[in-house]
């Protein structure tokens, strides 16, 4: 039986209905002035001021609209892992609850695979792609925003990279020995950061990574968002972007579109399995040509001409290769 959980649309915020109001409302005045009085210094310092401020209110609320619907999830309807096979893992990392699913393999201790799914997604999809991987302790983590995680409305991937070692710190050591991660789209690009740039008790017991039809350049996905004349406004959005990553992760450095990029944003420095659908509908193929550019560890690459980026949450042919290749690396 799913557990099906209802999410509804983000509302706006009240500050981007109050800035464009006051811009409105300012650009009113500097009309009226222009047209009602006559033409004096005041008269037009009042209208220089009005349409400069009507324009200022007006760019800080098409920046707010923006920069929320680039930093929050949009996935209304989650179904999810449920099952007696499964126990529901939960911690916290900063006050925010953590939710994953785990299945142990017996009572001994043995290999962990850690499944990360993509955007708009959830834990069921990992269900549905561990099902041809057999012989491991398998983990399903609910990404924020997504399954049974919360809502964030400064969503990022960085986040779901904390969560991620928040939760894996959270597991019994002495019921795990190697470790591999297991990410498809979005979750690669939150796995190659897991990989390469963070740390934990799990690090050293990391020995393989498998990237599904990967993300690896977050710049492509931005413009996504910037089609026809709207492109023109592409530097604006990027250093949005910039201020944004900043406030939200002081801590990180966010000032070049290369720090949400391979190699800068995280590289794989251990083995690893890439593979990638031939007809990729979603990303294309540019962020798995930019990931073969810069990975130099040992590494497969497979190019599978059936498999989908999306709906092929069960696919025989990658479960016997990611099997090979799990067994190869972890045992």
């Amino acid at each position: 039986m799913r557990h099906v959980v209802a999410r509804k649309a983000t509302p706006a915020h009240p500050i981007e209905y109050l800035l464009l109001a006051l811009s409105i409302a300012l650009l009113v005045i500097a009309i009226s002035t222009i047209i009602f009085n006559e033409s004096s210094t005041s008269t037009i310092s009042i209208s220089i001021i009005a349409v400069a401020s009507s324009l200022f209110l007006f760019h800080e609320s098409f920046r707010i609209w923006i920069l929320r619907r680039l930093f929050r999830t949009n996935r209304r309807l989650e179904d999810c892992i449920s099952g007696d096979e499964w126990e529901a893992v939960t911690t916290e990392r900063d006050g925010v609850p953590i939710h994953a699913h785990m299945k142990w393999e017996g009572d001994a201790a043995a290999p962990l695979v850690f499944f990360l799914h993509g955007w708009s997604s959830n834990s069921s999809r990992s269900h549905n792609r561990a099902k041809g991987i057999h012989g491991f302790h398998i983990l399903a983590m609910d990404l924020r925003g997504h399954g049974h995680a919360p809502d964030d409305h400064e969503f990022t991937a960085l986040k779901c990279a904390q969560d991620a070692v928040a939760l894996l710190n959270s597991l019994p050591r002495e019921r795990i020995t190697n470790i591999a991660i297991c990410g498809h789209s979005l979750g690669s690009f939150i796995a190659l950061k897991l990989s390469s740039r963070m740390e934990g008790w799990w690090r050293s017991h990391l020995k393989c990574v498998v990237l599904e039809s990967p993300m690896t350049n977050y710049n492509l996905i931005l413009d996504e968002y910037l089609t026809g004349p709207s492109r023109i406004i592409k530097p604006l959005l990027y250093r949005w972007l910039q201020h944004a990553l900043k406030k939200i992760h002081p801590e990180e450095r966010f000032t070049e579109p290369e720090d949400i990029m391979v190699p800068r944003w995280g590289i794989p420095e251990v083995r690893t399995l890439v593979v990638q659908a031939a007809d990729d509908s979603r990303l294309g193929v540019e962020h798995y040509n930019l990931l073969l550019e810069y990975l130099k560890v040992d590494h497969e690459a497979h190019i599978l001409d059936d498999l989908r980026h999306s709906g092929d949450s069960e696919h025989k042919g990658r479960a016997q290769i990611t099997q090979k290749f799990l067994e190869e690396s972890l045992l």
